[in-house]
C-alpha cells in the first residue's frame, strides 16, 4: 500500500522547486542548502521516472525518500530562520533537527523495503561498539559543538585565546569544529574537543594592553610619565580606546635604565604588534618633545642622545629666517633681530594623529613647520568640525597666541611625521621690549589677518574679529610693555 501516490509526489516536489526559486534572492544565506535540495528534487525526479517506466519497486521507495528529504531541508529553513528567526536558534539545534530527520527517513525506507531492522540491530551490537571506540574524537567533537552552542559561551564575532593553539575572530561553531579568523586572515579550524579541554580566554570589549619601554636616571619619572599620559590622552592611537584613561607607570628599577610600561585599554581585540607600534610610536615623540629620550638595553644599544636646543644647521636657519621675513608680523623686522629668534626657536616632532595644539588650549608660543603637512581644524560648541586648511613646510601658525597670550582659535593636527619649531613668548619679549613701537604695527597686522578666521568661524559659533585698538593693548598687557623693563 503506497501512502503517497505518484501525482502526490509529483506536488511535493514541484513544491519544493517552487520554494527554491522564490526564496533565492531572498534568503542568501541559504543558497548552499536550496542548491543541496534541488540535486535532491533531481535525484528524486530521475529515479520516480525510472521506476514507472521499468516497474522497480525500490526505484520509487528511493525517490520517496530523496523527495522527503528535500522537503525537511525546506521545512528546515521555514522554521529556523523565517519562524523562529529572531530566536537566534543555535546551529548545532538545526543540524541535530536535519540528523535525526535524515535517520527516520532512511530508517522507514529500509522498512517499506521488507527489511528487519531488530535483527539488523541485535546483530549488529558488536560492530557498534568497535566503531564507537574508533570514532572517539569524532564523537567528542560533536559533543563539544553541541556544548558550545547551547552554552554559547562563545559565539560569532568573539576574540578567543586557546592557549598553545592561537587566536582569533569566531566565525563559526559546526558540530565538528569552530572556525576562527587569525589577525594574519588566515582561517584555523580549532576541534571541539580541544577547546573543551583546553583553557579559553574570550577578550572583551575593553582590554587592556601593558606596552614596556625604556629611560635613563637621569629623568624624573614622574615627568617622563606625565609626558607620555599627556601625549596618548590628546589623541588616542586607532583602537585605543579613551575611557579608561591611558596611564604610564614605573615598573622595575635595572642597572642603568628604568623600565615603564604604558598602559592603554583596546576598544576592540586586534593585532597585539600594531598595538604596540602605535604606542611606541607616540612614546617616543612625546618623550622626544619633553627631552627626555628613549633608552635602549645597555650592551644592545647606544643611547640616543637628544639636545633640547642642538647646534642649528645653516640650512634651518636660513628657513627660519625666510619664514620670518615672509609672514607679515615679523617681516617688519630687522635681519639682526631675525638671525638672533633663528637660534631661539626649539625642535619638536609630532605623531601622526597628533595635535600640535588644541583648540581653545593655552598657548604663549608660534610653531614653523620644518617637515611634514598638519591640518587646521575650527570646532563649534556643538562638537562639529571644519577642516579649515592644510600647512606645510615654511609654514607659520600660532602668532596669536605668542603675542596676545589667547587661547588657541583652532586645533593644529599633524597628517604625518612632522617637525615643527617652536618659539616661546619670553624669547620675542625682548625684540618687542628693545622696541615698543613694534607693537602698534602688529596689532595692525593682526586685526586684518584675524578676519579671515572669523569668517570661517562665524559657520560654526558667529563670531567676529577684534579691533587693532583691542589687540594693541592685549599685546602691550601680555608683554608689560605699559612697565618699564628691568634693568
Amino acid at each position: 500500500m503506497q501512502f503517497i501516490t505518484d501525482p502526490q509526489l509529483v506536488y511535493i516536489l514541484a513544491f519544493c522547486a517552487f520554494f527554491c526559486a522564490a526564496a533565492w534572492k531572498f534568503l542568501a544565506s541559504e543558497r548552499s542548502r536550496f542548491a543541496v535540495t534541488t540535486v535532491l528534487i533531481v535525484l528524486s525526479a530521475v529515479f520516480l521516472y525510472t521506476a514507472r517506466a521499468n516497474r522497480v519497486p525500490w526505484l520509487r521507495e528511493c525517490s520517496l525518500a530523496f523527495a522527503e528529504l528535500a522537503l525537511v531541508q525546506i521545512l528546515a529553513v521555514i522554521l529556523f530562520r523565517l519562524v523562529l528567526g529572531r530566536l537566534k536558534v543555535p546551529l548545532i539545534i538545526r543540524e541535530l533537527w536535519l540528523g535525526a530527520f535524515y535517520v527516520a527517513i532512511v530508517l522507514t525506507m529500509v522498512t517499506r523495503l521488507g527489511v528487519n531492522l531488530t535483527g539488523l540491530i541485535a546483530t549488529s551490537t558488536v560492530l557498534t561498539a568497535i566503531v564507537g571506540l574508533s570514532m572517539q574524537d569524532a564523537l567528542l567533537n560533536v559533543v563539544g559543538g553541541v556544548v558550545l552552542q547551547l552554552e554559547r559561551e562563545i559565539v560569532l564575532g568573539d576574540y578567543i585565546v586557546i592557549k598553545d593553539h592561537g587566536e582569533g575572530w569566531v566565525r563559526t561553531v559546526r558540530t565538528r569544529y569552530t572556525a576562527i579568523e587569525t589577525p594574519d586572515g588566515d582561517l584555523v579550524l580549532i576541534p571541539n574537543n580541544v577547546l573543551i579541554k583546553n583553557p579559553v580566554t574570550v577578550l572583551g570589549d575593553i582590554h587592556r594592553h601593558r606596552v614596556s619601554f625604556s629611560a635613563s636616571y637621569e629623568y624624573a619619572p614622574a615627568e617622563v610619565c606625565d609626558a607620555v599620559q599627556k601625549s596618548l590622552a590628546a589623541a588616542p592611537p586607532a583602537c585605543i580606546a579613551a575611557d579608561p584613561p591611558p596611564n604610564c607607570m614605573l615598573v622595575a628599577l635595572h642597572p642603568g635604565h628604568i623600565e615603564y610600561s604604558a598602559v592603554v585599554y583596546q576598544d576592540r581585540p586586534r593585532r597585539t604588534s600594531s598595538i604596540v607600534s602605535d604606542v611606541l610610536t607616540r612614546v617616543y615623540y612625546a618623550l622626544a618633545r619633553a627631552g627626555y629620550p628613549l633608552m635602549a638595553v645597555p650592551q644592545n644599544l647606544d643611547i640616543l642622545q637628544l639636545d633640547r636646543r642642538p647646534p642649528l644647521a645653516t640650512e634651518d636657519r636660513a628657513l627660519r629666517i625666510a619664514a620670518l621675513r615672509k609672514n607679515e608680523v615679523f617681516g617688519m623686522l630687522a635681519e639682526e633681530e631675525l638671525d638672533w629668534l633663528a637660534g631661539r626657536f626649539v625642535r619638536l616632532p609630532f605623531a601622526p594623529g597628533e595635535s600640535v595644539v588644541k583648540q581653545g588650549g593655552p598657548g604663549q608660543s608660534l610653531y614653523l613647520i620644518n617637515k611634514g603637512r598638519v591640518r587646521v581644524v575650527l570646532e563649534s560648541a556643538e562638537g562639529r568640525s571644519q577642516h579649515v586648511a592644510d600647512l606645510g613646510p615654511g609654514s607659520l601658525f600660532g602668532e596669536m597666541s605668542l603675542l596676545t597670550g589667547e587661547l588657541r582659535a583652532a586645533s593644529v593636527v599633524a597628517g604625518e611625521p612632522v617637525e615643527c619649531d617652536r618659539l616661546d613668548k619670553d624669547d620675542f619679549a625682548k625684540v618687542l621690549l628693545d622696541r615698543p613701537e613694534l607693537a602698534q604695527q602688529i596689532a595692525l597686522v593682526l586685526a586684518t589677518r584675524q578676519s579671515g578666521l572669523a569668517e570661517a568661524r562665524e559657520r560654526l559659533s558667529a563670531a567676529s574679529a577684534e579691533e587693532p585698538q583691542d589687540l594693541l593693548a592685549k599685546i602691550q598687557r601680555f608683554f608689560g610693555l605699559g612697565k618699564k623693563p628691568a634693568s
